[in-house]
């Protein structure tokens, strides 16, 4: 269980899990002809594919490389690992998106994101976000700066996901033979030393 085998075997998986990113961003945009209109599914769609995949992955990982000694960590590496992956790739389509595929789709973004500056500043009762800080907000959402933060938002998420299945997938020694439990210790100590 080293560090070379941890990344392989998440920059695959993790790759995956961005395809499973890029299908629901092309699956909304042939049902609704644009991501970004007022009922865009594919945050939903994008946060049931990044669980599903740090819980499949995760599950996978352990059973194929750690089947006997799992640490909370070695488990939150793997599914954090597949949430940086995953993000990068879904992500990277994300900017090729709003770029190249539909410019629909940012200035589509840019007005729900005034509407919703707008929307709080009725619910709060008062001017939150003056018309200028919503329109120096509006020319900061760039392909860039959206595909960025985006990557940033996913990676924190797949962290919180990965703190709980880890929690969850550790495994310490699934038996009280001494045999196994030494063996279990050797597997520990030669994933340290890596």
């Amino acid at each position: 269980m080293n560090k070379n085998t941890i990344t392989n075997f998440t920059a695959i998986n993790g790759g995956i899990i961005g395809l499973g990113f890029i299908l629901s961003y092309l699956l909304v945009h042939l049902l609704k002809g644009s991501l970004h209109t007022e009922d865009d599914f594919s945050q939903y769609l994008n946060i049931l594919i990044m669980v599903a995949g740090i819980i499949f992955f995760t599950r996978k990982y352990r059973a194929t490389e750690a089947p006997t000694y799992f640490p909370y960590w070695k488990a939150f590496q793997v599914g954090f690992f597949l949430a940086i992956f995953g993000a990068i790739i879904g992500k990277f389509f994300l900017f090729i998106y709003y770029q190249y595929i539909s410019e629909d789709a940012l200035f589509n973004l840019m007005k729900l994101t005034e509407k919703n500056f707008y929307m709080m500043n009725d619910i709060a009762g008062r001017e939150l976000y003056s018309d200028a800080v919503i329109a120096e907000e509006l020319q900061s959402l760039t392909p860039f700066n959206i595909a960025l933060s985006g990557i940033l938002s996913n990676t924190i998420f797949g962290a919180i996901v990965s703190f709980i299945t880890a929690a969850v997938f550790k495994v310490k020694s699934k038996s009280s033979d001494p045999f196994a439990k030494s063996m279990a210790e050797i597997d520990n100590s030669e994933s340290s030393e890596n």
